[in-house]
């Protein structure tokens, strides 16, 4: 088998691994999330985490892959920078989504229309 076949089938198949996980796992939490409450820190997860999911944990099986592929030294050199900077703004965005999930949180914790809130009101 050629290099360059052997490579893009290892890809293809990073990306159909990391997409299928991807589909297996979401509706798993979304099912046991499933109950009628007025917030779940899995709901809130699914909702700010589910875009970022579909490019991390494909980046995540190719470069777990990676070191199968047959490349020169300085495109293994190149590629392997670049996916280290693109896991980096993952993992960055994920910072920023869990910000989010946090200010759900709070702002279900400290809900300002209920009857009672005062509590909400000295804040």
């Amino acid at each position: 088998m050629p290099d360059y076949l052997w490579n893009l089938c290892v890809i293809v198949f990073s990306i159909l691994i990391g997409v299928i996980l991807k589909y297996l796992v979401v509706p798993v939490i979304r099912k046991l999330t499933a109950r009628e409450l007025p917030y779940s820190i899995f709901r809130s997860s699914i909702r700010h985490f589910k875009s970022i999911l579909i490019f991390l944990i494909p980046l995540l099986v190719f470069n777990t892959l990676f070191p199968l592929m047959h490349l020169e030294r300085a495109s293994r050199v190149t590629i392997n920078r670049i996916l280290e900077i693109c896991i980096t703004i993952a993992f960055a965005v994920i910072l920023i989504k869990l910000v989010r999930v946090l200010e759900d949180y709070l702002y279900h914790f400290f809900d300002s229309n209920k009857i009672d809130n005062l509590r909400e009101r000295k804040l």
